[in-house]
């Protein structure tokens, strides 16, 4: 009888140890999709700072403000 306890134990342990093996790879890749997307989403956000800080650069250098910017006055 101690044997089939020890058997059934071991079988279930086993079984544990590979669903927690399986939780770890999920939670690996999650953690690995998370940080694709902020790299990505951070590269994005970089580029529309750096055109908004040219747009502005652009509205700076004309001293009419009402020129536009292909530099011919608004009517």
């Amino acid at each position: 009888m101690g044997l089939l306890n020890f058997q059934a134990f071991r079988e279930m342990a086993a079984r544990l140890g590979m669903a927690e093996r399986r939780m770890e790879r999920a939670t690996v890749s999650l953690i690995a999709i998370v940080f694709v997307h902020l790299a990505c989403h951070s590269v994005k956000g970089l580029v529309s700072a750096f055109q908004i800080y040219q747009v502005k650069v652009e509205e700076g250098s004309t001293s009419d403000p009402v020129v536009s910017r292909n530099g011919k006055k608004a009517s």
